[in-house]
């Protein structure tokens, strides 16, 4: 793995966060789910930039959200699988009505986020550059906040599912 594809990789992430958080804003009932959307709209929108800015910064190519151009054979597949993940979260999340939609963002998220902690473990070692690697650091300490959050949201929707009487 390297400094490009990790950098990336990130970028992917926080462009599938943005795009499922504002569906999230838009469809979800609960209040707690909209605030949540809004925290990743927000964060990931901050990280995109310092993501984008530091590849820039250091010289590395970076792909605009359609295409794999950057990414060379070897490592891309990190960051097209990601894509294709997302892809499949989002239809998901466009099919979704209701309560359901809430559930469904929810569970997402929490795995979501499990997955590219399991994915920046996986690669903690990859990047050469003293910036990516601190960033990288930076990004999985943030995935881990956002995952306990995400959690949460996910135990009261829990917690509000079974008190309510059912058909």
């Amino acid at each position: 793995m390297n400094d490009t594809i990790l950098g990336n990789f990130v970028a992917t992430v926080d462009r599938g966060e943005i795009e499922a958080g504002k569906l999230a804003v838009s469809k979800a009932r609960s209040s707690a789910v909209k605030a949540y959307a809004r925290t990743m709209i927000d964060a990931h929108t901050k990280d995109l930039a310092l993501t984008t800015r530091l590849l820039r910064g250091n010289g590395l190519a970076t792909m605009d959200s359609s295409s794999n151009a950057a990414a060379p054979a070897s490592g891309g597949d990190l960051v097209a699988d990601t894509k294709a993940q997302h892809q499949q979260v989002m239809t998901q999340l466009r099919d979704a009505t209701g309560d359901a939609f809430d559930r469904v963002y929810m569970d997402a998220m929490v795995a979501g986020h499990q997955d590219v902690l399991v994915k920046l473990e996986m690669h903690a070692g990859g990047a050469s550059l003293a910036p990516v690697t601190s960033h990288l650091a930076a990004v999985q300490k943030a995935v881990t906040d956002h995952l306990a959050r995400a959690k949460e949201v996910q135990l009261k929707l829990s917690a509000v599912a079974a008190t309510q009487p059912r058909d």
